[in-house]
């Protein structure tokens, strides 16, 4: 064979080597480095998201179990403050009784300070007394008689006035009983409310990492409202400021939409007004006692009372010291702060144009702006500081005054719950 043939053959089998070598040794084509970068990106972004959603599972299900927490510390509290109203009203219905009975002591006393005088003089000196003054048998005979029935009328007057004396005596030691029963009970409602505000601020630094667009309107139309006339005027003002910034939120969204602005702030756009769009709360619905109280204590001023300033447009509680208040609905926080002669109040917008006014708290525990269910706590009532503090609460639709109780798990006269 000759010997160019042997270097073809030779060639031949060694060239798809050659070839896979400089195939290995050559640089990467553009598309192909652009493919793996793309499957790498890929492959990174599926992972985050995943890292993502994990977190958020996570933070979910601690949310869930701080609310499921905060419901059970609130049931707690509120059981605790019940208690606290009840020793509250039994130990004013004791000291009502206590005054009563010292009042018909000292009245019996009063009627035996006349006759002791003459029942000394008739214990030591009988025959002188009834002979001291010259009479006719039959008329010494009637002063006898009349003697008698004297020492008979002095007995039952000195039975009773014992009698009296051991109520009296009773009723200051159910007092002292009731007084340490109503002191355990604050002590144990101060305690669960410590517990409880911790789980407020632990919920409320989650809940501060979710800040909303919402929560940025509300804080601008409550400081709109805080200057309004009267509080129809403030809810008027809250209602068509809350307008506005739906429809200025729509108007920009449908602007960046028209510009084909980029498409991260285009989706921003559309969330907070989405945000915005959404209702408060879901309503009310028809009257059935299904909302809960927003405070414990006995309801004792009524829808419609005659006052100096015309009938009542609310309702009034008397709670124990310290109280929680809860928002009655579910809805958003409107308004928290001093307005006009009501003091401190809370406004929640609860959706369909129900907003419920809670005035005459200490202060409020929530931010305007911030998303409520029904109980959840929205201020306290002041300390004990020897005066009672009432909770007043109006129920308004459409900015009219209406009777909240026949929302509300109450009866006139009797205690909230």
């Amino acid at each position: 064979m000759p010997p160019w043939r042997g270097a073809a053959v030779l060639l031949t089998c060694l060239w798809p080597f050659a070839l896979a070598a400089q195939e290995a040794g050559a640089p990467e084509s553009g598309a192909a480095a652009d493919l793996r970068d793309t499957q790498r990106n890929e492959s990174e972004h599926r992972a985050a998201a995943a890292a993502a959603a994990a977190r958020a599972a996570a933070a979910a299900a601690q949310a869930a179990r701080l609310e499921d927490a905060r419901t059970a510390a609130l049931a707690r509290e509120r059981q605790a403050e019940e208690e606290s109203a009840e020793a509250m009203q039994r130990l004013a219905a004791l000291k009502a009784r206590a005054a009563a009975a010292e009042a018909a002591r000292q009245a019996t006393a009063a009627a035996l300070q006349r006759l002791l005088p003459l029942a000394v003089r008739l214990s030591l000196y009988p025959s002188e007394t009834l002979l001291a003054a010259p009479a006719p048998p039959e008329t010494a005979i009637s002063g006898v008689l009349v003697a008698q029935g004297l020492a008979r009328e002095i007995a039952a007057e000195t039975a009773s006035l014992q009698r009296e004396t051991a109520t009296i005596a009773a009723l200051s030691a159910e007092i002292a009983a009731a007084r340490d029963k109503l002191q355990a009970d604050i002590a144990t409602q101060t305690a669960l409310a410590a517990s409880l505000d911790q789980q407020i601020s632990a919920a409320a630094a989650t809940a501060r990492a979710q800040t909303d667009a919402a929560s940025t309107a509300a804080r601008e139309a409550a400081a709109d409202a805080a200057h309004a006339a009267d509080l129809r005027a403030a809810l008027a003002r809250l209602a068509a400021d809350r307008d506005a910034a739906r429809k200025h939120a729509r108007d920009a969204a449908e602007a960046l939409a028209r510009r084909h602005a980029d498409a991260a702030a285009t989706r921003a756009a559309h969330e907070r007004a989405a945000l915005l769009a959404a209702p408060s709360g879901p309503g009310l619905g028809a009257p059935r006692r299904a909302l809960i109280a927003p405070v414990a204590g006995a309801l004792i001023g009524h829808f419609g009372a005659p006052g100096e300033a015309g009938p009542a447009q609310g309702i009034s509680f008397q709670p124990p010291p310290a109280a929680r208040v809860v928002s009655p609905c579910s809805g958003r926080a409107v308004f928290a702060g001093p307005f006009r002669s009501y003091g401190v109040i809370v406004i929640v917008d609860c959706g369909e144009g129900y907003d419920f006014v809670l005035a005459g708290m200490q202060r409020p525990t929530l931010d305007v702006g911030q998303a409520l269910r029904a109980g959840d706590p929205v201020g306290e009532m002041a300390q004990d500081d020897g005066s009672p503090h009432l909770l007043y609460v109006e129920l308004r639709h459409h900015g009219a005054a209406i009777d909240p109780v026949p929302w509300l798990r109450v009866d006139h006269g009797s205690r909230g719950g």
